[in-house]
């Protein structure tokens, strides 16, 4: 428990050092700073499972749908060893490059001891289908067209991967912050679905999830919807069907800068 208080601790302090850091700067080092991606060089890469069709919360159903997921360590002969981390917004698959100091030997998600597992959410853009993946059904980008989907549609995905792609019985953990929280949330409710029988153990053993909550309060929605609403004044954005040549730049840079405002914010409060 002492390792996984670390990572229960670490945005906390991660969170303190950048209100710190804020001080003496100017508008634009401020931004740069805050917007300096803490994931680095991201990539797709990773093993890719297959859904034949997907029932989304809303009725629509998405047919052959990938999941990008990579992972580390052994699954033993009980099938019960697996860790489950689950990543924010914008991150992807490859936990080594986001979360490594986490990862390896003797470490929080010990590879000796767990098969600890990462999944690109679904509607990103790092190797599972979204909005620039090809719909089967008309050979063509979704765009626009791509359904909304929720977090309890993600972990449905993510959760047929692990039974039928990796063969794993239980999780003994989930873990994830912000959106990955969200999701980790979600798992929680593993038992309530298809693949669980009356009498099993839980599915999902424990978890820990981080920076965030049962549900989005008011403010945490217009936050958002003011970023969306970004997007959409842009006139490049074309309603999602932008040109690739010729992306929603500029909406999203006014995005990004009000992100950046909702990280500071609290220094100026």
């Amino acid at each position: 428990m002492k390792q996984f208080r670390k990572i229960i601790n670490a945005p906390r302090l991660l969170q303190t050092t950048a209100y710190r850091s804020v001080g003496n700067l100017t508008a634009d080092q401020t931004f740069n700073e805050e917007m300096e991606d803490e994931y680095g060089d991201m990539d797709n890469s990773g093993s890719t499972y297959t859904a034949k069709k997907l029932k989304l919360e809303n009725g629509t159903t998405l047919q052959e749908v990938n999941l990008r997921y990579r992972t580390w360590g052994e699954l033993n002969e009980a099938k019960d060893n697996a860790i489950v981390v689950c990543h924010a917004l914008t991150g992807n698959a490859a936990l080594n490059d986001w979360w490594g100091s986490f990862l390896g030997e003797g470490k929080p998600f010990d590879t000796s001891k767990y098969f600890v597992v990462c999944a690109n959410l679904l509607g990103s853009c790092y190797g599972t289908t979204g909005p620039t993946s090809i719909n089967p059904e008309t050979g063509e980008a979704y765009q626009g067209d791509f359904p909304y989907v929720t977090v309890r549609d993600a972990v449905r995905l993510q959760k047929e991967m692990l039974r039928e792609a990796e063969g794993v019985k239980s999780v003994k953990c989930v873990i994830g912050g912000s959106l990955g929280g969200m999701q980790t949330m979600e798992w929680l409710f593993s038992d309530n679905d298809d693949g669980h029988t009356e009498g099993d153990v839980p599915y999902v053993r424990s978890a820990i999830p981080m920076a965030c909550g049962l549900q989005h309060h008011t403010w945490q929605i217009a936050i958002s919807e003011t970023q969306r609403q970004a997007l959409y004044a842009d006139t490049d954005f074309q309603n999602g069907y932008y040109d690739e040549d010729r992306p929603p730049k500029k909406g999203k840079e006014i995005k990004k800068r009000k992100r950046a405002c909702n990280r500071v914010y609290g220094k100026a409060l």
